[in-house]
């Protein structure tokens, strides 16, 4: 199989120092910055530092000094943003980019550490297909730790409100048999059997990662996802690298061989790296294949707390 990226870590240097365009979005974690920040100091040339600036991800206007903290850490794009592209619209990011003059000759980083899951997937596809991106650099900083409401494990909320089922545009099959469902698991507690009765599929499969930088993390997610493990055989249980792509990548690919004909239906409540490998493998192989996702009424803000390591991967589209 050809190989899709080549993974670094940013310290390496293995990735340009220029860039056409760098990609990232605004957040309150700050660990979302961390990649720009290195590379502005470390003098990388680039052009076009594009941040994204979407009304999903603001933290809500409050007047208590923890809120007023987190504003402040969010607003911290500006430190390092050439254009600050305002998302009051969830689809204006969509007409931003597709209206950009990145071409296939653009040296293009993007930052996927702040974006959204379902942005991830809509941004790949456009660079690939109608921005004919031939390489691209994808960044990628892992958290240090994941914030629990008084330490208890399964308080973790993520995607809040009322979440609705619905497949992620560009990625939807027009076949309709019944579906196997491939599901990323995340932390939030009871998120994917929240995902399975709305799915109802002939047959389930999980993927869980080895978080590399912390592994007890695991098994915090098995507790968060138990409701649904134990709707499944312990054979459709299976794992992969949660920093790396290429696991999550060859996992569907293994995946696909055993069920060939049958309609796959990739939810991914994971971390972004198994994102990205489920988004390479989507727009590879889009054959009786569709991607949802369980979009909520609010992203929660703050999740996280100081990072590790950063990556790049080096992603080929040719």
């Amino acid at each position: 199989m050809k190989e899709i990226y080549k993974m670094y870590k940013l310290e390496e240097e293995k990735h340009p120092i220029y860039f056409d365009y760098f990609l990232f979005a605004a957040n309150t974690n700050q660990r979302c910055y961390r990649t720009i920040s290195k590379l502005s100091e470390n003098k990388y040339i680039i052009t076009n530092k594009i941040v994204f600036d979407y009304l999903k991800l603001r933290p809500e206007e409050q007047k208590d000094k923890s809120n007023t903290e987190i504003t402040e850490n969010y607003n911290k794009y500006n430190q390092y943003a050439s254009t600050i592209h305002k998302c009051d619209e969830d689809k204006k990011y969509i007409d931003f980019i597709l209206n950009s003059e990145i071409n296939s000759k653009s040296i293009v980083g993007l930052d996927i550490t702040g974006f959204t899951i379902p942005d991830i997937f809509t941004i790949l596809q456009i660079l690939k297909e109608n921005k004919n991106v031939k390489t691209l650099y994808v960044f990628y900083t892992e958290p240090k730790h994941y914030l629990f409401k008084d330490t208890v494990f399964d308080t973790y909320e993520y995607l809040r409100g009322e979440r609705r089922y619905e497949s992620i545009p560009g990625y939807t099959s027009i076949k309709s048999d019944p579906e196997l469902l491939v599901c990323f698991l995340g932390f939030d507690n009871n998120v994917s059997n929240v995902l399975f009765d709305k799915v109802i599929p002939v047959e389930t499969i999980t993927i869980n990662g080895f978080p590399s930088y912390l592994p007890k993390l695991k098994d915090i997610s098995l507790l968060n996802n138990y409701s649904l493990l134990t709707k499944i055989d312990r054979d459709s249980q299976l794992y992969t690298r949660a920093n790396n792509p290429f696991s999550s990548y060859n996992t569907l690919c293994e995946i696909r061989k055993k069920y060939p004909n049958d309609l796959i239906n990739i939810c991914v409540l994971g971390t972004k790296p198994m994102a990205l490998g489920a988004c390479m493998f989507a727009l590879n192989h889009k054959k009786n294949l569709k991607v949802t996702y369980l979009y909520p009424q609010k992203y929660a803000s703050d999740t996280t707390d100081d990072s590790t390591n950063s990556w790049c991967y080096i992603i080929n589209f040719e």
